[in-house]
């Protein structure tokens, strides 16, 4: 992509079942500054669902610009959380280690759109791409979720998120990284918090259906 950062495929990863299915969920930054090849881009890899994790201030600001058809959907995963709440993140400090404080946030305040943004995945048509504004933390956070529900072993969680900050140098002014120890923490906050991420997925609303459903179009059995 010429002018979208951190644009990758959730595909590839082994899983309960198999593995992750190639071309069936992306994740990136922002698509307000995409060009016309990277649109053109986008469509040709078949996506036609498009949710955006980032508040609604920041979709009017910096709106996302679509192909021909794409659906659209608004899932701000901070929820109730306020953005002037933010600040308790550090981002003058490269690769800073209090990103973790935020997640927490996200996950205790947005649990109303999670449970949306997974329905949309579950549901949609084509292939899924989610975004927030460097398409680290808010991606990061539901990135995690979708790939541990899944199945997908921990180890290549922390890499998935991780990685964020080699795709964003040249493309954000963000530099507070995808420092490995915030996912880390926060995993084991879930498991500690909500005794995993099923259980947590549980308690917000999202139905074993929903899973079941991104599972059958996203898991596949390579032995069969």
């Amino acid at each position: 992509m010429d002018q979208v950062a951190n644009f990758r495929d959730l595909g590839g990863y082994a899983c309960d079942g198999g593995v992750t299915r190639y071309g069936v969920i992306f994740r990136s930054t922002a698509l307000n500054k995409a060009t016309e090849e990277d649109i053109e881009k986008i469509e040709h890899l078949g996506v036609n669902t498009v949710i955006d994790l980032r508040f609604p201030s920041e979709t009017k600001d910096l709106p996302d610009r679509l192909g021909k058809g794409m659906d659209y959907i608004n899932c701000p995963l901070m929820g109730t959380t306020k953005l002037e709440q933010l600040d308790i993140v550090n981002s003058s400090v490269v690769e800073t280690k209090t990103l973790h404080r935020m997640y927490r946030l996200m996950l205790r305040n947005g649990g109303k759109e999670i449970r949306k943004a997974l329905e949309v995945v579950a549901d949609s048509e084509g292939a899924v791409l989610f975004h927030c504004a460097a398409g680290k933390d808010r991606t990061g956070i539901l990135a995690m979720l979708i790939l541990s529900s899944m199945g997908v072993d921990r180890e290549d969680i922390l890499v998935d998120y991780q990685c964020s900050s080699t795709y964003i140098t040249k493309f954000t002014t963000d530099i507070s990284g995808s420092n490995i120890y915030n996912m880390k923490w926060i995993l084991n906050w879930i498991d500690q918090e909500w005794g995993g991420v099923p259980e947590y997925l549980r308690q917000i609303g999202v139905q074993s259906e929903t899973i079941q459903k991104i599972k059958s179009k996203f898991v596949e059995n390579l032995y069969m």
